[in-house]
C-alpha cells in the first residue's frame, strides 16, 4: 500500500509539471522556458509543508509562494516578452490572423 501511496504522490506531481511544462512552450514560444523549470524543480524537489525545525515558517512560506506564482502566472509568460515577430498578432503562432 505504501509503494501505491509514492507512486501515486510522484505521478501526480509529474503530471501537474508535464501539464505546466506544456502551458510554457505553448504560451511563450520558446522551448528555453519549459527546460529551465524543469532543471529548477529538479534542483528544489517536492515542497515541505511542514517541519518540526521550521514550526510552520515553511507552511507560510509556502503559501506565499504560491499565491505569487499564480498572481505572476500570466505576465511572467506573456509572449510579447519571448518573441517581437508578432505580424499584428498577439500570440507567437501566428493563427490568429488565419481565415
Amino acid at each position: 500500500m505504501r509503494a501505491l501511496l509514492i507512486v501515486g504522490v510522484q505521478l501526480g506531481y509529474t503530471v501537474i509539471f508535464g501539464w505546466y511544462a506544456t502551458f510554457l512552450l505553448i504560451r511563450t514560444g520558446n522551448l528555453l522556458c519549459p527546460i529551465i523549470a524543469h532543471v529548477f524543480c529538479n534542483m528544489m524537489g517536492l515542497p515541505v509543508f511542514s517541519s518540526p525545525r521550521t514550526k510552520g515558517a515553511a507552511l507560510v512560506a509556502f503559501l506565499a509562494g504560491s499565491i505569487a506564482f499564480f498572481w505572476l502566472l500570466f505576465p511572467a509568460t506573456s509572449p510579447e516578452l519571448y518573441n517581437s515577430s508578432f505580424d499584428r498578432c498577439s500570440c507567437w503562432h501566428g493563427f490568429c490572423n488565419w481565415k
